[in-house]
């Protein structure tokens, strides 16, 4: 039989094993790892992109088009996730997290360049797999952003 601090233990090992994976979710995305960020989730695992009224935009299923969407993303924009704290609910062999970010992020062109910042939520699925855990779903609903365009020289000083 297992003891009261041994469920317990395993539930905080469990915990620090997701918030140790959020981590690397932000990680791996912002560095350009795409293989690293397809691991997190299991072979079958599925990235959902949402409109703020709720409507599904894009959905990426499986290792290989997770790794290429990865890929194809950071050639465009470099930024960094600011990953709030997940309030994560632990269930045997399966969990789920709310999760809210800031992704702030900057793509150059031949003008210049553009920052946008991206405030979102995620409601992510894990489970537990021989590997650890990973994602089996995880949704981004669209809550705010804002962009804004620097042209070279705009910022110089310029005699009055």
């Amino acid at each position: 039989m297992v003891s009261d601090i041994e469920t317990r233990l395993r539930l905080v090992e469990d915990r620090l094993e997701i918030l140790n994976l959020e981590g690397l979710y932000a990680e791996t995305w912002d560095f350009g790892d795409a293989d690293g960020w397809a691991a997190l989730f299991t072979d079958d695992g599925v990235f959902e992109m949402l409109s703020p009224t709720g409507e599904v935009t894009r959905t990426v299923a499986g290792t290989a088009d997770l790794t290429a969407f990865c890929e194809d993303l950071n050639r465009t924009f470099q930024g960094l996730h600011l990953i709030h704290a997940p309030r994560v609910t632990l269930d045997g062999d399966i969990a789920s997290a709310h999760i809210q970010f800031t992704f702030e992020a900057h793509r150059a062109h031949d003008l210049g360049f553009d920052q946008t910042s991206v405030t979102d939520a995620y409601s992510v699925l894990y489970v537990r797999t021989t590997a650890g855990w990973r994602m089996k779903r995880r949704v981004e609903r669209a809550m705010n952003r804002n962009s804004r365009t620097a042209h070279p020289g705009s910022f110089a000083l310029r005699p009055v």
